[in-house]
């Protein structure tokens, strides 16, 4: 289905405020995992795709308790929703605009692609 937060609604998935974002891209998102804003992939209106994999043995960090945690199921939403580049995404990672953390039970990694390729 397409996301409803494309079109205006804000979307608060972490503690801080600032995190808060109104979606810029439509989505269109596989079925969801069974929790709210966790989709396991998806591609928006700009090109830009996510899914998440199987890595057996991933570790994640714990919530960072300073606002800036995103949990790892919401990561594809987040992705999708702000940012049309796999190189835009990758600066918010690089700048630690955001720190990606869950439980290491779930074994996942997520991939980016764009419509650069």
């Amino acid at each position: 289905g397409q996301h409803p937060g494309w079109d205006g609604m804000g979307i608060n998935m972490t503690s801080d405020p600032t995190l808060s974002y109104v979606g810029i891209y439509p989505i269109t998102e596989s079925k969801k995992l069974g929790v709210e804003r966790a989709i396991s992939a998806g591609m928006n209106s700009a090109g830009l795709s996510v899914d998440a994999q199987t890595l057996i043995n991933t570790v994640y960090p714990e919530d960072p308790k300073d606002g800036s945690g995103v949990l790892m199921v919401t990561f594809p939403e987040w992705c999708l929703a702000n940012y049309r580049t796999v190189a835009e995404a990758k600066l918010a990672l690089n700048e630690k605009k955001i720190t990606v953390w869950g439980p290491d039970a779930l074994e996942q990694h997520y991939i980016l692609r764009d419509a650069t390729g």
